[in-house]
């Protein structure tokens, strides 16, 4: 572990590098790092394989001695990372959240390409097409960690996993979760030759999920907040629906995707094969 000298000022490259970081998308794919703000999501990211670059943090929330403490807990991290000390102000701004009071790190991501996507035997997976905002995505992965699921596909991706409001709306689950990423047509193309079922979610001659077998060997698809299911997935998969007793006719995408994780979940424990 090594010591950079505390930064000051906001107008320090380093500090500026972080914000961009933060900010911006683009900086994060270019740069292949992302920030990861608690603790307890730094502990999910070493369990799941990370690799910590820097922590960032401020003396009055947090102390060297005490990172050093709990980076002696992972022999992956090797006290390899570089300790950087903030001013209040300046952590503040690279904290996403309000209530972080201990550390910031920069972390490398993985690489999620679909086509290095591994496919278990047997397995359930989720995928998601075109997820516009961030929480939703995030509490995706966040019920995909609690439910067991194998995996999620991001087709289309108008969202990265390490968007700032992904990390927080997961709570760190989407780094526990295998994730594959890529457009309609190579996800497709991976499913079929893995031989998994794809469930679709269009209501057309569709069977209700409670009534579908979804205990294994099969990825469940939802689709956009607004739309849905885009044509692209139209007659490739069984179609199943969630049952809708009130006077709506459509639930938040997370919420959805959750019932249909979960129903996998129950299948799975009760050993149920429909």
């Amino acid at each position: 572990m090594s010591f950079i000298k505390e930064i000051q000022s906001s107008q320090n490259p380093r500090f500026k590098y972080w914000v961009q970081l933060l900010e911006k998308n683009r900086s994060r794919k270019k740069e292949g790092v992302f920030l990861l703000e608690g603790f307890k999501e730094l502990e999910l990211a070493l369990r799941s394989g990370y690799v910590v670059k820097e922590i960032i943090y401020c003396p009055e929330f947090t102390s060297p001695e005490i990172i050093k403490e709990f980076l002696l807990q992972w022999s992956s991290s090797d006290l390899k990372c570089e300790l950087v000390e903030v001013t209040h102000t300046l952590f503040k701004e690279v904290a996403y959240r309000n209530d972080v009071s201990n550390v910031v790190a920069l972390i490398e991501q993985k690489d999620h390409r679909i086509d290095q996507f591994e496919f278990k035997t047997n397995g359930v997976y989720l995928a998601v097409e075109s997820v516009e905002k961030p929480g939703n995505l995030g509490a995706i992965l966040r019920t995909a960690d609690a439910s067991g699921i194998d995996g999620v596909l991001v087709c289309d991706e108008r969202v990265d996993i390490y968007h700032p409001n992904v990390l927080r709306n997961s709570l760190g689950c989407a780094l526990t979760v295998s994730v594959g990423v890529g457009n309609n047509e190579r996800v497709w193309s991976r499913i079929s030759e893995s031989g998994l079922q794809l469930k679709t979610t269009f209501m057309e001659n569709s069977t209700s999920v409670f009534e579908s077998d979804i205990h294994q060997n099969c990825v469940l698809l939802v689709g956009t907040e607004h739309d849905g299911v885009s044509e692209f997935w139209r007659n490739k998969g069984a179609n199943i629906n969630i049952p809708m007793m009130g006077m709506i006719d459509s639930l938040n995408v997370s919420v959805a995707a959750s019932i249909l994780m979960y129903e996998s979940l129950r299948q799975r424990s009760a050993g149920i094969n429909i």
